[in-house]
């Protein structure tokens, strides 16, 4: 028998060692798909909390969070995709802040697949702020074995057609995503400069108001980037949201929406 040969009996009878067991979890190791909780607006006065899961999961908490410029009430589950076995319960400790848990009873759980788990109605109290948001945080799954489950979170932004969503495409500032994004509690805003000039790099929240300013002064032609640690300008730890980093290059500017996630 060659070498060779003698290599692939030893190979074939360590595979014969293997049990079950063991490939049955090394198969449970691989991920092909992934969990997703996201809002979606379905009317002017509606937003659905839709649940997309690749794995078991029987039991979801989160926070359903607005605007300053949006009231959120009236809270309902989806009857008739969540069974009535089910436990929903919601609690609102103001007009901004909906927290919601779902569990399973009687050994329930989601299996595969995509189904609205909650609605909850909002106006919008003030119609000139740029933009309204409403997102999710402190967003947990578990599996049927009380496990941790990741998840992605996709939330619901738009805008009211002034100041962000009127910033154009420029052709001497480039800003890039912010990495990572969403982030805790920093993250990393990068952008070019094709001119030199005056720049001016700032954060804002959803009202439009101006929490951090990053950059202020001249710069020469190059790629820079800079780390902002979700705090305000005087050193306050700012909520979790969605936030704009706005780039001003002499007449120029351009935005990027960030979101902190707690």
């Amino acid at each position: 028998m060659t070498t060779t040969g003698a290599l692939i009996v030893r190979k074939a009878d360590f595979l014969k060692t293997l049990s079950v067991t063991t490939l049955l979890a090394l198969a449970s190791s691989l991920s092909f798909g992934e969990n997703t909780l996201s809002v979606v607006r379905t009317s002017l006065n509606t937003i659905e909390i839709n649940f997309d899961n690749f794995d078991d999961v029987a039991g979801i908490q989160f926070s359903i969070r607005s605007s300053a410029n949006i009231t959120i009430s009236d809270f309902q589950r989806s009857e008739e995709k969540v069974h009535s076995d089910w436990i929903v319960a919601s609690y609102q400790p103001n007009d901004t802040i909906i927290n919601v848990v779902i569990l399973g009873s009687s050994r329930l759980y989601f299996t595969k697949g995509q189904r609205p788990v909650a609605r909850i109605a909002y106006r919008v109290n003030d119609q000139s702020s740029p933009t309204n948001a409403v997102y999710l945080t402190n967003v947990m799954l578990a599996s049927p074995k009380a496990d941790s489950l990741q998840v992605t979170v996709q939330n619901a932004e738009w805008t009211t057609g002034r100041q962000f969503a009127a910033a154009a495409a420029s052709a001497n500032v480039k800003l890039g995503q912010n990495f990572p994004n969403p982030f805790n509690p920093s993250t990393r805003v990068t952008y070019s400069l094709l001119k030199a000039g005056q720049v001016r790099l700032s954060v804002y929240d959803v009202t439009g108001r101006e929490v951090a300013r990053l950059v202020d002064g001249y710069q020469f032609v190059g790629d820079y980037n800079v780390t902002w640690n979700s705090k305000d300008a005087v050193g306050g730890v700012l909520p979790s949201g969605v936030y704009f980093a706005r780039i001003q290059a002499d007449n120029e500017v351009a935005t990027a929406k960030m979101i902190l996630a707690k």
